[in-house]
């Protein structure tokens, strides 16, 4: 039998994260692929680049962090096109509001872990940031993922 403390038997979870991705996937469906705009453009450009074989160039006279653009020069490589991102950034949302969840479950309670997790998933501005050609969504990835190995590495030393 299951114990009824795991993430993966909590149906609240499970309904916030259709929540999350129903909010990304809707504005994306409805409005399609638009022209990019400021840091999604020079994104753009780096992954150009990056395809054509220039390496990891500057832009504007920044030299900018290659995590994101060879990001998306994977997706213009493996499909085709730098849209696709915006579809796998949908997916890293979901790990994320899993990340938020855990992280409140582990340092504080399942209430805290549940509250944090619809926060995240509702939030108009991370939404728009998952399916923009923008870093925020695979960066807080990232961020989560450090703090929850930071926290379970804590737990294992005590």
């Amino acid at each position: 039998m299951r114990s009824p403390g795991r993430a993966r038997d909590d149906r609240f979870l499970w309904w916030t994260l259709v929540l999350a991705v129903v909010l990304r996937a809707l504005p994306l469906l409805v409005w399609g692929d638009g022209s990019c705009t400021r840091d999604e453009c020079t994104y753009v450009q780096i992954a150009d680049r990056l395809q054509a074989g220039r390496g990891m160039t500057g832009s504007a006279g920044w030299i900018w962090a290659p995590g994101y653009p060879a990001y998306l020069a994977l997706h213009g490589w493996l499909f085709g096109s730098y849209l696709a991102a915006r579809a796998s950034q949908i997916l890293v949302a979901v790990v994320v509001t899993v990340l938020v969840y855990g992280l409140g479950r582990r340092l504080f309670d399942r209430a805290t872990a549940r509250t944090a997790a619809l926060l995240y998933a509702a939030s108009p501005s991370l939404a728009f940031y998952a399916i923009s050609l923008w870093s925020e969504t695979l960066y807080t990835a990232t961020l989560l993922g450090a703090l929850l190995a930071l926290a379970a590495a804590r737990d294992r030393r005590t």
